[in-house]
């Protein structure tokens, strides 16, 4: 009867700890029935649970499903990985035995207790039913800090379950720590490894504010070229003069970097600015319909929902060049008459980047559509909410890069 106790207050306390972890909004927007996927490991058919007699003395489901799954580590690498695929409205800590349960929460304790109340745990003894690559990042963080930590996950061979969690706890302990160069490319990173390990869009969308406080940041750690505002000058003409050196700017990049809002056109002689030496590109992901927006190769400064193409007009995939910025564009349909902006049949909103590759392509916002933005249901272009699309307007450089992915 201890035991039992015991197994129910360790799990009581780890779906405690867990269920603080920041809850992904309830209005994304679900995919369509037929829309297309993103391959992905089903760890449903990989540990398949046959209803069993509960044994005389037992810790219950969690038992019955570790017995079935195999050795204790693969169970545990398994919970391990679903874990950390979950959001918090979906993990189901009664699945797994109080042993995993109670790792998961002493390792997630890291964010409410703090890195020095864990690290001194690991000290004592690592888990030990997590996988020996948890045991191992786990050993070099406790004893090395975020340093070793950060070394030991470039020189991993393998981007197992437990690189993913331990990446995104990194992530975590740089921003706490305000190593904010740290913390955007590692988030930019480890975000971009999960969505080719296939997790789900609402996993990914919990790191939506973390990015968006990352590019308040950028400012604070990424290179610049200090510059003092002559006379005539306006942020286009910057941009422009710029753009003739290599330096490919937006203004209002230019002005999200200073601390001032992206619409800002405001300038005054001599004033100090600091024109960011790194260029914003996009990264679409088809599969999850998400827009990512990194400054440089890794740093994370901004996620979006977007629609993409239907089946049957799947929105290409590979390297766009960003041409034609319209602002209030007319819609151009084959055959037809052009649709004015305005009109209710145009379906474009208020902006249109096109890609300079093939010009039927472009990222545009919607008119009428805002419930439809992160499913499939454009003809071949990226769909946005216009007030987010009229925000990339802004940031994203003209001859900018876009990756769509699948």
């Amino acid at each position: 009867m201890k035991k039992f106790l015991l197994a129910v207050i360790l799990l009581s306390s780890a779906w405690a700890v867990w269920s603080n972890y920041t809850a992904v909004e309830e209005s994304l927007p679900e995919p369509v029935p037929e829309s297309p996927t993103v391959t992905r490991l089903n760890l449903d058919e990989d540990v398949v649970v046959t209803p069993q007699p509960t044994p005389a003395v037992s810790g219950g489901q969690a038992e019955v499903a570790e017995a079935s799954a195999g050795s204790p580590a693969r169970v545990g690498i398994l919970a391990l990985d679903k874990w950390h695929r979950s959001t918090a409205a979906s993990w189901d800590s009664t699945a797994v035995s109080p042993a995993v349960s109670a790792a998961l929460s002493d390792f997630f304790s890291m964010r409410t207790n703090g890195a020095g109340t864990y690290s001194a745990l690991l000290r004592e003894s690592l888990p030990g039913v997590l996988g020996a690559d948890f045991d191992s990042f786990a050993n070099v963080w406790s004893t090395g800090g975020t340093v070793a930590l950060s070394k030991a996950l470039d020189d991993a061979a393998h981007l197992t379950p437990a690189w993913m969690a331990w990446c995104d706890a990194l992530v975590f302990q740089l921003y706490a720590d305000r190593d904010f160069l740290g913390a955007g490319n590692w988030l930019g990173r480890g975000i971009r490894q999960m969505l080719e390990a296939g997790y789900g869009r609402a996993r990914i969308w919990e790191f939506r504010d973390m990015a968006n406080e990352l590019r308040d940041c950028a400012s604070d750690c990424l290179p610049f070229e200090d510059y003092i505002v002559q006379s005539g000058d306006s942020l286009d003409a910057i941009c422009r003069r710029f753009a003739k050196q290599g330096m490919a700017l937006s203004y209002g990049w230019i002005n999200s970097f200073n601390g001032k809002p992206i619409f800002n056109t405001n300038l005054r002689l001599e004033q100090k600015l600091k024109l960011p030496a790194q260029a914003l590109h996009l990264e679409a992901w088809r599969g999850e319909r998400l827009l990512l927006l990194y400054a440089g190769d890794d740093y994370l400064v901004g996620a979006y929902q977007a629609s993409f193409g239907t089946e049957g007009n799947a929105t290409p995939l590979g390297e766009f060049t960003l041409g034609d910025f319209l602002r209030e564009p007319v819609f151009w349909q084959q055959g037809g008459d052009p649709v004015p902006f305005g009109n209710p049949d145009n379906p474009l909103g208020t902006r249109w980047m096109g890609f300079s590759e093939n010009t039927d392509y472009g990222i545009h916002g919607n008119t009428d559509a805002d419930e439809t933005i992160g499913s499939f249901e454009s003809l071949g272009c990226i769909r946005m909410h216009n007030s987010e699309v009229e925000e990339l307007f802004e940031l994203l450089p003209r001859g900018g890069k876009v990756i769509v992915r699948n």
